[in-house]
């Protein structure tokens, strides 16, 4: 191997449909409840993986700013679970970019741990499949799992306690069932409370956690069979209850944790509204405050035009389902 060896790769962020928040095992990150996810195309994260035998310790960069000790001890716990099945040993220089905010709520560590094992796979010779990857994926983050993989994916929670099998797998491709999502921006700030953090918290003190996961595996079989079915108006219903249900559970944690800001709840009305009015919409929202509506593509141009009529939205992504990550050819 010659001292410095290079590899790039591409990952996208995911949205839960059926959501999960909280873990069965914090160490492995091993999630309680299933969930069904997206992957989104056009938003992205590219990491470059450089291996170097001068350096003593991994060294990360995010964003053009090198990052906190915090954060390059987190990766570089990661890539040792690629090392400590590898011949090769060497630290790597990580760089990471993202065309989106990061730590606003937007799957920014999905997309994140999903290229970075992406590309530590190949340059560590670990040669892992697809499920196996899943489920080292999943200890970076708990929703990378789902990022491996393009259009409508199944996180397993499992029942191993060691994780063997808490793994993502696809659904349906990109195609089968395509979507047009709108990514409402309602604040560039990053979040008080982390989504690792908040899952312990709510796990530990909300009074709705167990009721939560009793409720998730209905969802989980209504929504797979939805889409199976192509039944948006199914899907929206779950979607939305949902996402409802698992900031309930955020909201009544000790102490709360309010993701949302006021223009996160005018949105949620605007979406109700025409929801109503028999519109094939609907919204979910993740650890944070910014809105994602979903719709058919056939109806997209008409509800962007209503969209375009609200106030106070910082920036508008138009987004469709995208592929699973992959190695960048330079």
């Amino acid at each position: 191997m010659n001292n410095q060896k290079e590899i790039t790769a591409i990952a996208h962020p995911n949205i839960a449909l059926a959501k999960y928040w909280g873990k069965r095992n914090i160490l492995l990150n091993i999630p309680a409840m299933d969930s069904i996810s997206i992957t989104l195309d056009t938003l992205e994260t590219i990491t470059t993986l450089k291996l170097d035998k001068k350096i003593d310790k991994d060294e990360f960069t995010i964003n053009n700013r090198k990052s906190s000790e915090e954060e390059r001890l987190q990766v570089s716990k990661f890539l040792d679970l690629f090392r400590n099945k590898s011949k090769i040993k060497s630290f790597a220089k990580v760089i990471t970019e993202n065309n989106f905010p990061t730590s606003a709520g937007l799957a920014s560590s999905a997309s994140g741990f999903a290229a970075l094992a992406t590309a530590a796979n190949q340059i560590y010779n670990t040669n892992f499949n697809s499920k196996k990857l899943s489920i080292i994926t999943r200890q970076g983050s708990g929703s990378a799992a789902r990022s491996l993989f393009g259009g409508y994916v199944w996180m397993h929670s499992g029942k191993s306690e060691k994780g063997s099998d808490s793994f993502a797998e696809q659904i349906v491709d990109e195609s089968y069932f395509p979507l047009t999502i709108f990514i409402l921006i309602t604040s560039k700030q990053k979040k008080e409370v982390s989504s690792r953090i908040g899952m312990q918290v709510s796990t530990e003190t909300s009074p709705f956690y167990n009721a939560w996961i009793n409720s998730t595996k209905d969802d989980i079989e209504s929504l797979h069979s939805a889409i199976l079915n192509k039944d948006f108006e199914t899907m929206a219903e779950i979607s939305m209850e949902s996402c409802i249900k698992m900031h309930s559970v955020m909201m009544t944690s000790k102490p709360p944790m309010f993701y949302w800001n006021r223009n996160t709840y005018a949105i949620i009305e605007f979406v109700r509204n025409l929801h109503f009015l028999k519109y094939p919409i609907f919204f979910t929202i993740d650890a944070g405050p910014q809105v994602k509506i979903i719709t058919i593509p056939e109806e997209s141009e008409k509800i962007l035009k209503k969209i375009k009529d609200l106030n106070n939205i910082l920036k508008l992504y138009v987004v469709n389902l995208g592929s699973g990550a992959t190695i960048l050819e330079r």
